[in-house]
């Protein structure tokens, strides 16, 4: 059995990596898993995902925050790009949930920086989702 979340995360992943715009920004090997210091950017990754049980009479509702994170040494511009098209593809979008039904993704904010210790500018795009199990 998939978990909901995975499905989530693996819908969220396929539907960036099938848009051509994403891919020219990031390359096929743009979307990671973890921050790594020493790669090639910019590049997209997950980063922190909450989850709360939102069943009331055992209907099967999961209320996720994920956050999706945009990196770039070369400028905020280029995160805030990347920020965009988070946003313009993914929220209220349909994706396809093994084993779980999608309520709703909806954009909640975005946030960009430059991170002092490594230089890098980075966009943070957090969505709040709504799982039906």
């Amino acid at each position: 059995m998939t978990s909901p979340v995975n499905s989530l995360l693996r819908a969220i992943t396929g539907t960036l990596l099938q848009n051509t715009t994403v891919l020219g920004i990031i390359g096929n090997d743009g979307m990671k898993d973890r921050h790594l210091h020493r790669t090639a950017q910019p590049y997209l990754m997950v980063g922190d995902v909450e989850s709360k049980d939102l069943s009331t009479d055992g209907d099967g509702l999961l209320e996720c925050f994920v956050t999706l994170q945009a990196w770039s040494s070369t400028s905020r511009r280029e995160v805030e790009v990347l920020a965009d098209l988070l946003r313009n593809l993914l929220h209220d979008a349909d994706l396809a949930l093994a084993q779980a039904s999608l309520v709703s993704i909806v954009h909640v904010k975005t946030v960009s920086r430059r991170e002092v210790k490594t230089a890098l500018y980075l966009a943070e795009v957090q969505f709040r989702v709504v799982i039906g199990t």
